[in-house]
């Protein structure tokens, strides 16, 4: 995932997010992309504590589908570039 936003006429910043299958399991795309840009509106861009947020939403998610003995692993990553 890569979201942009513009802080001045030459830079913009992205995010970017690596995620493992145990992850991705639990989203579609839009609605992870979606929940990620809004957690990191509410926490002033602090991609640590966005992280974080998102990963224990991932893994209540899995629990609540797969059950808390058959969730898979889950691995979240991700960065603020300014290019």
């Amino acid at each position: 995932m890569a979201s942009g936003t513009a802080k001045d006429d030459a830079e913009t910043e992205y995010t970017v997010v690596v995620a493992s299958d145990g992850i991705w399991d639990c989203w579609k795309y839009n609605d992870f992309t979606e929940y990620m840009n809004d957690t990191l509106r509410e926490t002033d861009e602090n991609i640590k504590e966005s992280v974080e947020r998102v990963l224990q939403e991932s893994i209540r998610r899995a629990k609540a589908n797969f059950g808390v003995k058959h969730f898979d692993d889950a691995s979240l990553i991700g960065w603020r570039i300014t290019v």
